[in-house]
């Protein structure tokens, strides 16, 4: 497994007067007694002592606020992962009560074939307690043989089933199939099979010993006594197959739905990569906005290379954009509270496709000397300026915290992330803002990777020691951001499609003995001049009277129960009636034919062979 992380350093203060933000994430343990709020309550005292200083230091506006975020850190690894994860045992638990079900009616089938046999051994002096306790064990010898070769199994798929799900879970380690495991897995299977098969085990022992030693009385004892479980199976692993198909239908449709959303620039074609500079050697702004202007020189000079540009923090990178709590439009005297910057070269929205909606793109008279300027997107100017007019109009950021920012150009919105709204947002020139990491974005000709070594070679010929990492097409980046909804959705697909062929094995498989129960019935009937297509009508909605009604409790569970969905969903509500409708629709048809093809098989039976057939 690797490790995420290889190496420490110390975390030393930024250069005075860079502009560098930092953003830093402090872990503590609390002393015994103190609670989350009076630890938050000491760090809100200590951050505005430091805050009034800073203020007085660096010439801030009095309205910048400093938020101090205080959490418990173990909310902080799950808080992404947790409702995953109770997803996924949630499945497999409905899973596990479907096939159970079915392993509950072939018991069943299994003991009406055994009735001769266990009313022979009544009437020999055998007690029914010992002839249920034979079939307690005999199950429970099936289930712990069907338990080992499900660990058999588990231990095969582990890996790949690990590398499926990791982007879900957090601070994932080794996991092995040890001793406990072994104990639960085993100890679950064999209790399963015990609880599942205790009514089909009395069924079989409570026999009517002078009907059973009857000839041709077979049939018509176990279906009187064993119909009604039967059909409570068949309806109950029908429902919670159509739970599972429910919640899969409604995270594809989420997943799509958020695949097409429009980002706001446009990822074909483009390769990203990340240069994180050693401030040792690159200290200053102007230092770090040469060697990335240098980069940018270097690269356009590929051939089949449209265009090249640099930012602080790009839409899909691998860091989020600053949170600027203390940015100040002039004239309103309150902070944006919720807007992001970055610092991008001037070719940046052209690059990203970034349509202008006022004003000016930055140029390259942008300069660390040149008066400071701004652009912001459209959802801050919707916000925060009067009518939407914001060119001219100045904000003031501790990014540039002594001076302020003249607004010179308003772009369209472009999105961090498919699954939130866009955020207010400031871009400033890097000239002027500069950072010492930055995103290289080159837009290609064809597919971006065929130029991953020529870029590459092009940044070492500027600084070998600053080498690039996270070559990644933002193509690559936007579908790693789908990854945990496309793991979660394939996962419950997969659980899904298992309960519904497992559900329908279970229709099929009580339609056919039926059937095959009925033969001397069906034999009768066409005798007596009845028609095939009758018949048929008759065997098919036997079997799907049971899963209409499996159907509905289903729809009504899934009311309830989707709800546990909200957060992971996108665009889509938990009572989806699409949904609901073309999912009962699917089961409607597979619950058809798998009462059609043992039903169909009865009619073709010669009613001479049938009327001796017991």
């Amino acid at each position: 497994m690797r490790t995420e992380y290889a190496l420490w350093v110390p975390l030393a203060e930024g250069e005075p007067g860079t502009g560098t933000i930092r953003t830093v994430r402090i872990i503590g343990r609390l002393k015994p007694g103190v609670g989350l709020e009076a630890a938050r309550a000491d760090l809100d005292a200590i951050a505005q002592a430091q805050l009034q200083d800073a203020i007085a230091r660096h010439r801030w506006s009095s309205s910048f606020k400093k938020k101090i975020v205080l959490s418990p850190w173990q909310e902080q690894i799950t808080e992404n992962s947790r409702l995953s994860l109770l997803l996924f045992l949630g499945a497999v638990g409905f899973l596990l009560l479907i096939a159970c079900a079915n392993v509950a009616n072939l018991l069943l089938s299994r003991g009406a074939t055994r009735q001769k046999e266990i009313s022979v051994r009544l009437t020999v002096g055998a007690g029914r307690t010992r002839i249920v306790r034979q079939l307690l064990t005999e199950s429970a010898l099936l289930a712990l043989l069907g338990g080992l070769l499900g660990l058999a199994l588990a231990r095969s798929a582990k890996d790949l089933l690990i590398t499926f799900i990791s982007p879900n879970l957090p601070a994932l380690g080794p996991i092995v199939i040890d001793d406990r495991v072994l104990g639960f897995s085993l100890a679950l299977a064999v209790l399963t099979g015990l609880a599942f098969s205790l009514v089909p085990a009395f069924q079989a022992s409570y026999v009517s010993l002078s009907e059973v030693l009857k000839e041709a009385s077979h049939s018509a004892s176990e279906s009187r006594s064993g119909l009604l479980f039967r059909n409570l199976l068949i309806i109950g692993e029908t429902a919670l197959a159509m739970v599972l198909l429910v919640g899969a239908g409604l995270l594809l449709k989420s997943f799509l739905l958020t695949r097409g959303i429009d980002m706001g620039f446009k990822s074909q074609n483009i390769l990203s990569m990340t240069i994180d500079l050693t401030p040792s050697e690159y200290p200053t702004p102007k230092a770090q906005a040469g060697f990335l202007q240098q980069v940018i020189d270097r690269i356009k000079g590929l051939e089949g290379v449209q265009a090249v540009a640099g930012s602080s923090c790009p839409p899909l990178g691998n860091r989020e954009t600053s949170v600027t709590t203390a940015v100040v439009v002039e004239g309103q005297g309150v902070d944006v509270p919720d807007a992001r910057t970055a610092a991008v070269t001037p070719d940046y929205f052209r690059a990203l496709g970034i349509p202008l909606a006022q004003g000016r793109y930055f140029t390259d008279a942008d300069r660390e000397t040149a008066p400071s300027v701004a652009i912001v997107d459209e959802s801050f100017a919707r916000r925060y300026c009067a009518g939407g007019r914001c060119l001219g109009g100045r904000i003031v950021s501790w990014v540039r915290r002594k001076e302020w920012l003249t607004i010179v150009g308003v772009v369209a919105n472009a999105r961090d992330s498919a699954e939130a709204e866009p955020r207010p947002k400031v871009y400033l020139p890097f000239s002027q803002a500069s950072e010492p990491y930055m995103t290289v974005l080159v837009r290609t000709a064809r597919n971006p990777q065929l130029w991953a070594s020529a870029v590459r070679a092009q940044v070492a010929s500027v600084d070998k020691n600053q080498p690039p990492h996270d070559l990644m097409t933002l193509e690559d980046l936007r579908a790693s951001s789908l990854t945990p909804r496309r793991v979660n959705m394939l996962l419950v697909g997969a659980f899904a499609a298992l309960g519904l062929i497992l559900a329908s094995v279970g229709i099929y498989g009580v339609v056919s003995y039926s059937v095959s129960q009925r033969t001397h019935e069906i034999g009768i009937r066409m005798t007596l001049g009845a028609e095939r297509g009758d018949v048929l009508k008759s065997v098919v909605w036997q079997g799907l009277r049971s899963a209409l009604i499996g159907i509905g409790i289903g729809m009504v569970a899934s009311f309830g129960l989707t709800g546990f969905l909200q957060t992971m969903l996108f665009g889509v509500k938990p009572t989806d009636p699409v949904i609901f409708v073309a999912v009962s629709l699917v089961f409607l048809v597979v619950a058809w034919l798998a009462c059609y093809i043992p039903a169909r098989r009865a009619t073709k039976v010669d009613p001479m062979v049938a009327l001796r057939y017991e």
